[in-house]
């Protein structure tokens, strides 16, 4: 992560497109597939989309093709193999891109980790997302399960607080929170995260409350959720 994959097949997309070739993108999730899609240009679709296509129409990639799939380590076995053999049979070019390390597949199997210990992959190993030193060593420990080693590089440089209870935590993360919103805008990248579902509607509601407080938000109306009815208003933020 942050080695600069997308980066990397923005070139790549430019120079098969160059020598005559089509590329066309496929990912698990239909959000990874518009990532793939917004950061390097190759139009891209879910693989169980890509397979629907492959029933309809079988000729829809030829010699000329370039599939890019995207999150690689994500595929379970019986489903990568059902793409391989498609690919295969039309001639096209597949090109698995991911990490090994990261989220693994739903289903049974890890083939893309299997493919990465038998045949000698390229590899990107220099961090460029984070520009600190220090960041980068963090994030390659994380990519190499040593969460300590991550967390330890963080906690010396003041980047983390540990609170003395749930309640505590809940009061900081809302302040710091709030004080961010004031600092840089309601526009600014922030997120909170936590563990359990009902600490993150707790947390929300809490900076929610505040947020209606100061006026930041217009008047309510209810609409029913999965969890219930839920009250939401101009000015929320809703992901």
């Amino acid at each position: 992560a942050g080695a600069g994959k997308s980066t990397l097949l923005a070139a790549a997309r430019t120079a098969w497109e160059r020598d005559g070739y089509r590329v066309v993108g496929a990912a698990l999730a239909g959000r990874a597939a518009a990532s793939l899609e917004q950061s390097s240009g190759i139009a891209s679709r879910t693989l169980a989309s890509w397979a629907y296509r492959f029933a309809q129409d079988p000729a829809s990639l030829g010699p000329k093709d370039v599939l890019v799939v995207d999150e690689a380590g994500m595929s379970g076995t019986r489903q990568l193999a059902k793409l391989v053999d498609h690919v295969s049979r039309t001639g096209a070019k597949m090109v698995l891109v991911g990490d090994p390390e990261q989220l693994q597949p739903i289903e049974a199997g890890t083939p893309f980790k299997e493919l990465v210990r038998r045949i000698r992959p390229a590899m990107l190993t220099e961090i460029r997302r984070q520009r600190e030193d220090w960041q980068r060593e963090a994030s390659q420990h994380l990519a190499r399960q040593r969460i300590s080693e991550a967390v330890r590089l963080y906690e010396e440089r003041g980047c983390v607080t540990v609170a003395a209870s749930r309640a505590s935590a809940v009061a900081a993360l809302v302040e710091d929170y709030l004080a961010d919103m004031e600092r840089h805008g309601p526009d600014a990248s922030r997120i909170v995260l936590a563990h359990r579902r009902k600490d993150v509607h707790l947390i929300n509601q809490t900076i929610r409350a505040a947020r209606q407080a100061g006026g930041a938000l217009g008047v309510e109306r209810l609409f029913q959720s999965d969890h219930g009815p839920r009250a939401f208003a101009a000015g929320d933020r809703i992901l």
